[in-house]
């Protein structure tokens, strides 16, 4: 089976209601993936200390966030990921107030939009940290 591919390059997803298997296009306004990277100020056991007084309230803030949809630091402990569903301003609204930009555990973030091409989200298990 092959997909034609038409219009816009920026967003492209499958369209599965569709009866013909053809890619289509976001409408304009709707709602997109975002990746929030951010970058430690610490590292190491310096890190571990900096953030303990504010990874409590960092972590309620990311459940209370209904466009996060998933996020968790680099195994190296240089930074973090985290993905958003919505627009480009929910993730730059929770950066600028997360309380690790606040308090200077976040050195520098940035914001892109991520195209997901393939998930298997169902199950996925998440770390016990």
């Amino acid at each position: 089976m092959f997909l034609k591919a038409s219009g816009n390059f920026n967003r492209i997803r499958l369209n599965p209601t569709s009866a013909s298997s053809t890619y289509s296009t976001a409408a304009s306004g709707e709602s997109k993936y975002f990746a929030l990277e951010y970058v430690y100020a610490f590292k190491g056991q310096e890190l571990a200390e900096k953030r303990a007084p504010y990874r409590s309230a960092h972590l309620e803030y990311a459940r209370k966030c209904p466009t996060l949809k998933m996020g968790g630091a680099w195994g190296d402990l240089s930074g973090g990921l985290l993905i958003f569903y919505g627009a480009n301003k929910d993730a730059e609204d929770f950066a600028k107030r997360d309380p690790y930009t606040i308090n200077g555990i976040v050195k520098s973030w940035s914001v892109k939009e991520w195209i997901m091409v393939h998930t298997k989200y169902d199950g996925v298990p998440t770390a016990k940290i």
